[in-house]
């Protein structure tokens, strides 16, 4: 699979994890970012590929912030630590904002001197 719609699909995962961790239905999610529920399920699969500003909508119908929201697809991607495979297990939210529990692995020999 090439990266861009690896990207795509990885994003769309990570959408659609935070949609139903907020309890919102695409229909829900889709009206509070101003687009069609088509679109959004679309973007969710991976199969369509969006613009900043629709990522922008969805990001504030989410209540996160976008670069955070960009933090979650770059883990999930294993691209900002590809030696430590950070693993997002699961996302939460409650009064306070958002939980997000990330589990890494790391080889033992990287932790010797």
């Amino acid at each position: 699979m090439d990266e861009l719609k690896l990207f795509r699909r990885k994003t769309g995962e990570t959408i659609r994890k935070l949609r139903k961790a907020s309890r919102l239905t695409q229909e829900k999610l889709a009206w509070m970012a101003e687009m069609s529920p088509t679109y959004l399920g679309e973007i969710e699969r991976g199969t369509r590929n969006c613009s900043i500003d629709s990522i922008q909508k969805i990001s504030k119908g989410l209540e996160i912030k976008m670069n955070a929201l960009f933090r979650l697809i770059e883990e999930e991607e294993n691209i900002v630590f590809p030696s430590l495979k950070p693993e997002v297990i699961s996302y939460s939210k409650d009064k306070d904002g958002w939980k997000i529990l990330i589990s890494v692995s790391v080889k033992e020999d990287s932790l010797r001197d």
